[in-house]
């Protein structure tokens, strides 16, 4: 059995050990497993008695997770220790420490929507949809003109307008400069892949509906209703970002996005995701799905009439 020994170079509180440590391990694991998991003992030991040392168990309200009275396969999770290169995992362990002290909220909306899975599937693809618009700001340019140029850009259209309109103008240009979530979306798809034509057909359409969808549930328009996803994609959107998410993550702790890809094609629930015929995001009619297991290829009803 393999294990982990994490130790600090100063004490630390039994509240301090939750938030810095323990918590950011548990959402470590469910990344790896690509499922909830909970913590299942937490005891602190007090070593000032020198005669026999103190167990104190720590109680506290646990997450309604599923347990799962099976031994995994890799197949089943998003990269086990076999994927990591010898000697390599205290490296991966440190870049996930870094990761989420770098982009905390990122990794607090993935590991939520991962474990709380009674949510409304609004509130979870609202959740996803921000944690991808957070990771973009993080880590790519978050302007489309240099800052200069656009400052004179907007200097030059405020001139033009009467002064009475100047004030006004200038709060509607305020983030003018900024990218836009499609764009924003566009980008990081171009960023995952190969990983990212696993999932997406269209990556234009995807960004589109992902923007539309978040526009809507937002500011509840009903004339952005009818460009939303429906009720019934709405899973499948939600479940393609929730993955792509889960590909940044594995880029920030050192896996390479060819890697990332490689992991995700063995992966069963990825898999059966992909192809399934529902889906509106990747399957299309005549595309065969391949697996060291079976392959699927996803017709129409109107072959199946013929």
């Amino acid at each position: 059995m393999a294990y982990l020994d994490i130790t600090s170079d100063a004490p630390k509180s039994v509240t301090e050990w939750w938030f810095e440590v323990i918590r950011p391990m548990r959402d470590f694991f469910s990344l790896a497993m690509d499922m909830p998991i909970d913590v299942s003992r937490f005891s602190v030991f007090d070593e000032r008695e020198t005669e026999k040392t103190k167990e104190c168990k720590v109680h506290f309200k646990k997450r309604k997770t599923k347990k799962i009275n099976k031994e995994l396969m890799v197949e089943d999770m998003l990269f086990a220790k076999t994927d990591i290169e010898q000697g390599n995992i205290g490296s991966l362990v440190d870049k996930w420490f870094h990761t989420i002290n770098d982009i905390p909220m990122v990794c607090s909306l993935y590991s939520s929507v991962k474990s709380i899975r009674e949510q409304y599937l609004e509130e979870e693809f609202l959740s996803v949809a921000q944690a991808a618009e957070l990771y973009h700001r993080s880590r790519f340019n978050s302007v489309i003109l240099p800052r200069e140029e656009w400052r004179e850009k907007t200097r030059l259209i405020i001139d033009a307008v009467p002064a009475s309109e100047k004030e006004w103008l200038r709060a509607k240009l305020e983030w003018s400069n900024s990218p836009t979530l499609q764009n924003r979306l566009e980008e990081l798809l171009d960023a995952l892949e190969p990983t990212t034509s696993l999932f997406v057909a269209d990556k234009l359409e995807f960004a589109r509906t992902v923007k539309n969808t978040r526009n809507y549930f937002t500011h509840w328009d009903s004339r952005n209703k009818k460009k939303a996803a429906s009720r019934a994609n709405l899973y499948f959107v939600s479940e393609t970002l929730m993955y792509l998410l889960a590909a940044c993550l594995l880029v920030e702790i050192g896996f390479t996005s060819q890697k990332v890809a490689e992991l995700f094609s063995r992966n069963h629930r990825i898999h059966n995701f992909r192809w399934n015929s529902d889906n509106p995001v990747s399957s299309k009619p005549g595309q065969v799905g391949e697996s060291s297991y079976f392959s699927i290829r996803v017709g129409t009803d109107a072959e199946q009439k013929e």
